[in-house]
């Protein structure tokens, strides 16, 4: 990653500040420490970047292993659920009607989290990070019948699959054209009403 000039001048301070603290405590290991320290602190925007830059090849390497892994295999009866916050909106709700009324004991679901797991779930219900790599992730994404996104509008990975973009609101109250993109391989869209069908339609920038 890119390194500014004032970065390199506060380093190249405090690798003097290290030889100065050595050669007056005689503590050779605390000043590399300290300087370790000050460094990491300095450079954390720049790591924070690169952090989440290696996550998305590592997510990428994932999806194309579970591709070669998971899609010859058989679908299974099971649900992927996405939302905007996790068990909330369009999603949250479709969750709540499957449990209520006993579906999970016929499907089970698997929720894709933007935050932490919350612990204990109801039966034959699980959950992985969404925003993190794993096989594990690309296993349910390549073997479920249904996966149902809010927020992350996910498509099929394979043929037989069925995709649906459920939204994350009842309508939206801002222009979306531009900012989403909806992928080729997603099948259905919800729509409010008729009357707003055309208006999305238009933002989502589907024929």
């Amino acid at each position: 990653f890119k390194v500014n000039i004032l970065s390199d001048i506060a380093v190249y301070g405090i690798i003097c500040l290290q030889v100065v603290f050595e050669n007056l405590s005689g503590h050779l290991y605390a000043g590399q420490i300290i300087c370790l320290i000050a460094i990491m602190l300095i450079y954390h925007k720049q790591m924070t970047v690169f952090m989440g830059k290696l996550i998305k090849i590592l997510d990428k390497l994932c999806m194309k292993a579970g591709k070669v892994l998971f899609s010859s295999r058989p679908l299974r009866d099971a649900i992927v659920l996405e939302s905007h916050n996790d068990f909330d909106s369009n999603g949250g709700a479709l969750y709540d009607w499957l449990i209520t009324n006993g579906l999970n004991k016929k499907y089970k679901i698997i929720w894709l989290l933007w935050n932490k797991n919350p612990g204990k779930l109801p039966d034959n219900v699980t959950a992985c990070r969404l925003t993190m790599p794993g096989l594990r992730k690309a296993y349910y994404l390549y073997t479920s019948k249904y996966l149902l996104s809010s927020h992350a509008v996910i498509g099929s990975y394979r043929d037989d699959q069925v995709s649906v973009y459920m939204d994350h609101g009842a309508m939206s109250l801002k222009s979306v054209k531009g900012v989403y993109f909806i992928p080729h391989n997603l099948n259905y869209i919800l729509m409010p009403s008729e009357d707003m069908a055309p208006i999305l339609i238009n933002d989502y920038n589907v024929d």
